[in-house]
């Protein structure tokens, strides 16, 4: 009697593997079947970087020549750049943007507001230098605070 329930234990093992691969192989073809019928979705093209911004470039100069440190904004945009040791800025714009209304101040000096357009050749923006005094010095040491407070919040952001 033992012998029979152990074998009559491994026939319903082996019964029940079968019919769960039986299971198996049936929905395996299933889902293959309804995968032919339809072909897979094709990703949507996605735009290149280039063709959806452009580049604003442009420098500014003064009667002594480029002007390295001044500071240009695009406030429709909130975007900053400063000069490098040639006067250049360089701004990444989008395309259908059209003109950009923008800003140019360097420490003792008027700000300057110009209008650039990007793609064309490179903006160029005089500033006036003015003679120095004493309370150029004290603007310039409030300039540079307020640079160092926004390059700070500047970098956070970025994080």
């Amino acid at each position: 009697m033992k012998n029979c329930l152990q074998l009559l234990f491994i026939i319903l093992l082996i019964a029940s593997a079968l019919a769960g691969s039986a299971r198996a192989q049936a929905v395996t073809a299933r889902n293959n079947q309804s995968q032919t019928s339809q072909p897979p979705p094709s990703p949507p093209p996605s735009p290149s970087v280039a063709a959806i911004t452009q580049v604003l470039t442009g420098r500014v100069e003064t009667a002594q020549g480029p002007l390295s440190g001044a500071v240009v904004r695009l406030p429709r945009f909130n975007q900053t750049c400063v000069t490098n040791a040639d006067g250049s800025f360089l701004f990444t714009v989008p395309a259908d943007a059209g003109l950009f209304a923008a800003v140019v101040a360097y420490p003792g000096c008027a700000d300057v507001n110009t209008t650039l357009q990007p793609g064309g050749a490179p903006a160029v923006v005089q500033m006036l230098l003015p003679a120095p005094t004493k309370a150029g010095g004290k603007q310039l040491k409030a300039y540079m605070k307020t640079a160092r407070r926004d390059v700070k919040r500047s970098l956070r952001q970025l994080k």
